[in-house]
């Protein structure tokens, strides 16, 4: 995909916000922008807790199945491959409750390990190396435990007599989606060939810098803001996601929007997000503004198209390029 055609730099005209209107962005932007990527689960909610884990054998025979037993149900989730017998299982906004012990493993699993990280529960389990299993995370349809079938090679990917809810694909956080067909997809397999996540690399540019400082107020510039932003939310994704994230930018230097563009290029970006703090109209008014790649179809939409492009002509040193 060629993202120089989707870069721009926008330039607020009008009244100009207050400098805690600004600061008030960092907190809404943030998430607003983990929105986009419809895998956001706020800190806010009320942590689940693990009470104990348990190992079965499959009804059918043909793997097992590791429980994570459960106070709630989970909301989010995510289980990938981290190498070669080793999975990375998340539970998101969960913690192990005081009484938990770990069990000893059976089946396939050799040995595994709980622990905690910025409020979540992170389950690695290692896996025989002898055996050639598939991994299917997913929720028990008759309680609120988070279900891990092994299922050996050949054999049906969810164990018999489970009304399951399908993970998400590609190794990405399946959220609470409600009732729908009772599949699954696999995760990354030890025993496969891996295949591409449909989102990889994310590239974050923090909007302005350098001689272009964006909207001011009361001596806070939005280039310094968005800048902070950029660096919450990278590592958001890294660590909520597990994806890499390459910044444009990550100090105080201006950037042509033409190489912000190529850059991602080189870089592979599967997703550019790029951050900006605008001024508005009315300083009553909060929330945030997405944009996203398109032909202007409202006059609204060109006005604003018309008003943020503005800003080429008289930062870039070629504005005609554009």
């Amino acid at each position: 995909m060629d993202w120089s055609c989707a870069t721009t730099v926008r330039r607020s005209e009008g009244r100009r916000p207050t400098a805690a209107a600004i600061q008030a962005i960092q907190g809404v932007l943030l998430w607003g922008m983990v929105g986009l990527l419809l895998l956001a689960v706020s800190p806010a909610q009320a942590s689940i807790q693990v009470t104990d884990v348990a190992f079965s054998v499959r009804s059918d025979g043909e793997g097992y199945v590791m429980r994570l037993q459960t106070t709630d149900r989970p909301k989010a989730y995510m289980l990938k491959s981290v190498g070669e017998h080793e999975l990375k299982w998340v539970v998101y906004n969960a913690t192990l409750h005081d009484d938990y012990e770990d069990q000893a493993p059976s089946g396939p699993v050799t040995r595994y390990t709980t622990t905690q990280q910025n409020g979540h529960l992170v389950v690695r389990v290692v896996l025989d190396e002898q055996l050639s299993v598939s991994a299917t995370a997913y929720r028990d349809g008759v309680s609120s435990d988070l279900l891990l079938n092994l299922a050996y090679d050949g054999a049906m990917p969810v164990a018999d007599g489970s009304s399951a809810e399908p993970n998400a694909p590609d190794g990405s956080p399946s959220t609470d989606a409600g009732s729908g067909p009772n599949t699954t997809d696999r995760a990354p397999l030890p025993n496969t060939t891996r295949e591409r996540s449909r989102l990889d690399t994310i590239i974050v540019d923090p909007g302005h810098g350098g001689k272009d400082p964006g909207a001011v107020a009361n001596g806070l510039q939005e280039k310094d803001v968005v800048l902070d932003v950029a660096h919450k939310l990278g590592d958001y994704i890294e660590n909520r996601l597990d994806l890499e994230v390459v910044y444009t930018r990550s100090d105080d230097r201006f950037i042509a929007l033409k190489e912000r563009g190529h850059f991602a290029n080189r870089r592979g970006g599967d997703l550019f997000i790029s951050l900006h703090a605008n001024a508005f109209r009315s300083a009553s008014v909060e929330g945030t503004e997405t944009y996203f790649l398109g032909r202007s179809k409202t006059d609204d939409a060109r006005r604003v198209m018309k008003k943020e492009n503005s800003v080429v002509r008289e930062y870039e040193e070629n504005p005609e390029r554009y």
